[in-house]
């Protein structure tokens, strides 16, 4: 398997970051059912356990804000996209408005007035010129409204850009504080994480009902001299195409009613 955890894209990482983080807290915070003396390092624990919550929730908080300012870029570049289609539309109308009251000349409008050839005439233009003239301003006045609107949005994406950026690297450092936190107590980071290009495990066959068929152990463990599910050994076999070659047999000894099985494989 290859560790190379920086060829991960930011998603993998911050997926990858986390699983890891919840990971470390279950070992540390679950314990054995029946209550036991206080360990030595028992305040060295609590330390740890405060230190890697602390990151871990940091670490959520900020993937969850990331993931807000990254919907809320998206809907912004479509806003942004609508708003510069309208830009154009209006440009477009505006130049034939202009390219109009070019070829007409500015005494155009006083010149349809003067030759009206009744007053009853003479106020039906006007208020025709008027209307015209009404329509022109409301299309400069949406063109501009228009400009205004996609510097706003552009002005938004650069800001949630920006946002993503800072959450990003809350995440790193809140990953940096679990790393620190752990190598207090004699631990070390893992080296990077699965590579991105590992292939999708594929699911266990099941019922055309979607459940789970009886199995028992009727196949050879490949790693043992035991035996194993068809269900486990599908398991292992996906685990070994990820890269996890490494195994470890264990006995699973009976209990009342029970008779004592082959030892399975513990892969990791």
């Amino acid at each position: 398997m290859r560790l190379i955890g920086d060829m991960l894209t930011p998603r993998s990482r911050i997926r990858a970051s986390i699983v890891a983080f919840v990971t470390a807290l279950t070992l540390l915070i679950a314990g054995p059912a029946v209550a036991a003396p206080a360990a030595p390092d028992e305040g060295d624990n609590k330390s740890l356990r405060a230190a890697l919550e602390a990151a871990a929730k940091g670490h959520i908080e900020a993937k969850a804000k990331y993931d807000r300012a990254k919907k809320r870029q998206l809907e912004l570049g479509l806003e942004l996209k609508k708003l510069e289609d309208r830009l154009a539309e209006l440009h477009a109308e505006i130049a034939i408005v202009a390219d109009h009251s070019y070829r007409a000349g500015r005494l155009s409008g006083v010149t349809m007035l003067l030759n009206s050839g009744s007053p009853d005439d003479f106020i039906e233009r006007m208020i025709g010129l008027e209307t015209i003239m009404r329509r022109d301003n409301r299309q400069l006045q949406m063109l501009t409204e228009a400009r205004e609107q996609a510097a706003r949005a552009k002005a938004a994406i650069d800001q949630e850009v920006r946002e993503e950026k800072k959450q990003l690297e809350i995440m790193e450092r809140k990953k940096r504080d679990a790393e620190r936190a752990l190598a207090t107590v004699g631990g070390t980071p893992s080296g990077g994480f699965v590579s991105a290009n590992s292939p999708a495990a594929q699911p266990a066959p099941r019922n055309p009902d979607g459940t789970w068929p009886p199995e028992s152990c009727t196949v050879d463990d490949p790693t043992t001299s035991g035996c194993l599910t068809p269900r486990t050994l599908h398991a292992l076999k996906q685990a070994q195409a990820a890269g996890f070659t490494r195994s470890a047999p264990f006995w699973a000894t009976g209990t009342r009613g029970k008779t004592p099985k082959a030892p399975p494989a513990h892969f990791r």
